[in-house]
Formats: C-alpha cells, sequence, structure tokens
C-alpha cells in the first residue's frame, strides 16, 4: 500500500494502531436489492460520517468501461458504437455513509497521461477487458505492469458484450450459416481470452467475475466485489503495520 492509500485511510478516520481496526472483529454488511446481503470485512463500518473510495475504471479502449458505469448509475444500455471516452467522472451512493468516485478512463494512448494521474490518484481498479478481443486482455496485462506502477487491480471484469454486438451489427449481412461460424468464432475467442483474465486475476491476488454490462440488472456486485477486495488488503496492510508498532 503505498503513501498515498495510508493517507486516506488517515482521512477516513482509520487510525493505524486501533485495536478496533483488528478485521477479526469487524464486519459490515452491504444490502444489494431485498435478496442479496454480503458481509465485508474492515474499518468502514466506524465511520460514521461520508467517505469517498476512489475508484477508477481501466481498460482498452471499447471495452465496456463506460456501459458499466452507466448501468451502476440507474442508466439505459448504452448503444453500440459510441464515441469514445476521455476521461468521464460520476459520483455514486454506494451505502449510507459510503461514496464511490468514479472515474473513467480512456483507453486511447493519447491520453495516457489522464489515465495515469487517474491511476496515482486511486484507491479502488476496476480492470475491464472485452472477451471478444484478445488484443484488450494484452492491453489490460501491460496496464498492470507497467502504467498501474505496483497498484493491482481490485477486480478483473470480463465484458461478455463483445459478441453479440458484433454479430448483431453483420446480422442482416449474413447468411444463416455464416452467422453460426461467427458466433463459434467468437465464442472459442470468448474461452480464450476468459481463461487469460481468470489467470492475470488469480496472479494479482483479485476476484474475475463476468458480466453482459447490456443486459445484467445488478453490475453494483462488480463494485460491491471490488470493496470487498480493497477492504481485504487494507486489513491485511493493518494487521502488519498493527504488529510493526508492538
Amino acid at each position: 500500500m503505498d503513501s498515498h492509500s495510508i493517507d486516506r485511510l488517515h482521512n477516513w478516520g482509520v487510525d493505524q494502531n486501533q485495536s478496533a481496526c483488528d478485521a477479526s472483529n469487524l464486519v459490515y454488511s452491504t444490502h444489494v436489492g431485498a435478496d442479496r446481503k454480503t458481509d465485508v470485512p474492515g474499518c468502514l463500518n466506524e465511520v460514521k460520517r461520508d467517505i469517498s473510495i476512489v475508484t477508477v475504471l481501466v481498460g482498452d479502449g471499447g471495452v465496456g468501461k463506460t456501459a458499466l458505469a452507466a448501468r451502476l448509475l440507474g442508466g439505459e444500455p448504452l448503444s453500440y458504437p459510441h464515441g469514445p471516452t476521455i476521461q468521464g467522472s460520476y459520483k455514486h451512493r454506494l451505502k449510507e455513509h459510503l461514496i464511490l468516485e468514479i472515474t473513467d478512463t480512456a483507453g486511447a494512448d493519447g491520453y495516457s497521461s489522464l489515465r495515469e494521474d487517474a491511476i496515482q490518484e486511486g484507491d479502488c481498479f476496476v480492470l475491464v477487458v472485452d472477451l471478444s478481443r484478445l488484443s484488450t486482455y494484452e492491453y489490460a496485462e501491460m496496464l498492470v505492469s507497467r502504467e498501474m506502477r505496483g497498484k493491482l487491480p481490485n477486480i478483473i471484469v470480463g465484458n461478455m458484450s463483445g459478441k453479440a454486438s458484433a454479430v448483431a451489427a453483420l446480422n442482416k449481412k449474413l447468411n444463416r450459416k455464416e452467422r453460426l461460424l461467427l458466433q463459434h468464432k467468437y465464442t472459442v475467442a470468448e474461452k480464450k481470452v476468459a481463461e487469460k483474465a481468470r489467470a492475470l486475476a488469480e496472479r494479482t491476488g483479485c476476484p474475475y467475475v463476468e458480466v453482459h454490462f447490456n443486459h445484467e440488472e445488478k453490475v453494483d456486485d462488480v463494485f460491491l466485489r471490488a470493496l470487498d477486495d480493497l477492504e481485504n488488503k487494507q486489513m491485511r496492510f493493518l494487521r502488519l503495520l498493527r504488529l510493526r508498532v508492538i
């Protein structure tokens, strides 16, 4: 954990010497709808004022970062193709005292300085890969090894919308046999990219999920799982820090 993250812990009201921050003693509950409850270990439940977690969406251009943010904010599915995002910022209250400050970064290389600044300021990272395009996985590997500079994703998301969008765009131009061949091609590609993305998640120690952004109703689960991972990593750091203090 870097000095920026430590400073943000102090800003949240977390004292590195507090025994109350022992992850084994604290649990807070996040409710999603009426039928889902996620228990997340951490100190954030002890804070009784609003806190903001800077959550950065990273990934290649066109992988669905903006679509993911739009669904979280309650918007309609985005029509494809849509114009490239330079950089977007949104706020979303995920819990009574918990606000996500979402930064939707550009995938284009021409905006790398903006993306690097956003990564530097980020607390939580959602890395998105389009399962229909191997190049987006290769881009994700580059982000983790170079641009994120030691910061790790808190979740890797495989977007399953790419195949449906590509097939739909060509549907009227193809006969039945050609459509079936195209669907098979994308299915094989999805499996290959998914295996690589899952392996990257294992190497970086974060969850991996697959979501169809245009149809999925509970994309907030993506952010909840990312926060789970952020909390777990912070608690491991605080436990080590506390052992050193003792």
